[in-house]
């Protein structure tokens, strides 16, 4: 389907039902190529996914597709990070179930968004209303993104950005877990926050 008009994409995206699932991990690169192919250059993505990608041999053919119509893609990961819980089937055939990504299973997204300019936003589901606000932010103004920082584990870093006076409303997204930040303003006053969520916007 493709329209201009935002009532019948909005009436188009209502009308969609989920079904099945239970697949895991998912074809969710294949799902981003097709995305990646049938969009217009310079458009915005966002994939949602609670399941880590079992198709990384597209890897490649992804980052290629992202670097020919510099398009952004964000991730939404709503799959519980940490250990994988394994059953036996009742039938003792040792066959084993996955029922959560672990943190390694999020790095191929994370790759991802940072090759593109997007994010990689680790949230539970009732998390999501909250972090989705990025889509509704970058659909109805024009954003620019000034500054992207990986942090390194363990350690505190700094990261200084430089905003002019063409600039009037200036947006941070913080994602992780067990935030401690700090916003310093160019007068030098400091505004801490400690937090718990994955999802901060300040």
């Amino acid at each position: 389907m493709r329209t201009t008009d935002p009532d019948v994409f909005k009436a188009q995206i209502n009308a969609l039902s989920a079904a099945g699932g239970g697949d895991f991990p998912e074809m969710s690169l294949s799902g981003l190529q097709v995305a990646l192919t049938g969009a217009p250059p310079s458009s915005e993505i966002f994939l949602f996914t609670d399941a880590p990608a079992k198709d990384l041999n597209l890897m490649g053919t992804v980052i290629a597709l992202i670097e020919r119509t510099k398009s952004v893609v964000s991730f939404f990961l709503t799959g519980s990070l940490g250990l994988r819980r394994r059953r036996a089937s009742d039938q003792g055939q040792g066959q084993v179930q996955h029922s959560r990504m672990v943190e390694s299973d999020s790095q191929l997204y994370m790759e991802l968004s940072q090759a593109s300019g997007g994010q990689a936003i680790q949230v539970t589901k009732t998390e999501l209303p909250k972090a989705t606000s990025i889509i509704v932010e970058s659909s109805s103004s024009s954003l620019v993104t000034i500054l992207q920082a990986v942090r390194s584990p363990g350690r505190a870093d700094n990261f200084s950005f430089t905003v002019d006076e063409s600039v009037r409303n200036l947006t941070a997204y913080v994602t992780g877990s067990s935030l401690s930040f700090t916003l310093t303003s160019p007068s030098g006053i400091p505004q801490i926050y400690h937090l718990s969520f994955l999802f901060n916007q300040g």
